[in-house]
């Protein structure tokens, strides 16, 4: 199974630098121009099956996608980003005020950070990797797309390679973002690609 992985387009908050969590934020204009940008470039690729978050910003960054490729996609909470609690709705400038050793924690260790109210980076591993235990032996010989967050697509991809989660702070997702993994058949994944928004 070849996994296209892609962030959804821009929002004001991302713009703004607020996190946005499981918070329904929508796409700004230029959030729904990167898709179709992002969907002219997926039409090289054979996708067989999209996915998508259930969040709205993920949801119709994915509809622009099966639009242009006229597949139908299939919406699954699993793949929505993580729910960072208390932090929801504030920007890092008020965090740095507000929670300043939590903000440090999650800057230098982010696996040990839980928030109240909210999930860890292991909690979002676990429902991310029973999404693709799942679909793996219905999908196995297939590209799927998955549409889904920035923090979610990190987490997901460490725990694919089995890699440390505290290197979640090394990595990078820009809007639109590809990446492509590779889970072969003895179930071992590759990394392809990866944060690549190279569109032409």
């Amino acid at each position: 199974m070849k996994l296209f992985i892609v962030r959804h387009g821009t929002t004001d908050w991302n713009k703004n630098n607020k996190i946005q969590g499981c918070l329904d934020i929508p796409l700004s204009e230029e959030g729904i121009k990167q898709g179709y940008l992002l969907a002219n470039k997926l039409k090289k690729f054979k996708i067989d099956y999209i996915f998508s978050s259930d969040l709205s910003r993920a949801r119709d960054t994915a509809k622009i996608i099966s639009d242009i490729l006229d597949l139908s996609f299939t919406e699954d909470h699993r793949l929505r980003e993580m729910h960072f609690g208390e932090w929801q709705g504030l920007s890092f400038e008020q965090i740095a005020i507000l929670d300043q050793a939590k903000l440090s924690l999650w800057r230098n260790h982010p696996a040990e950070v839980i928030f109240s109210g909210g999930e860890s980076i292991d909690r979002v591993k676990k429902r991310a990797l029973e999404f693709i235990k799942e679909i793996y032996p219905k999908y196995k010989c297939n590209n799927v797309l998955l549409v889904t967050h920035g923090s979610f697509i990190k987490i997901l991809i460490l725990s694919l390679l089995n890699t440390d989660l505290n290197l979640y702070k090394n990595l990078k997702q820009d809007n639109t973002a590809l990446n492509i993994v590779e889970i072969n058949n003895e179930g071992k994944s590759i990394l392809q690609l990866f944060n690549d928004t190279c569109y032409f």
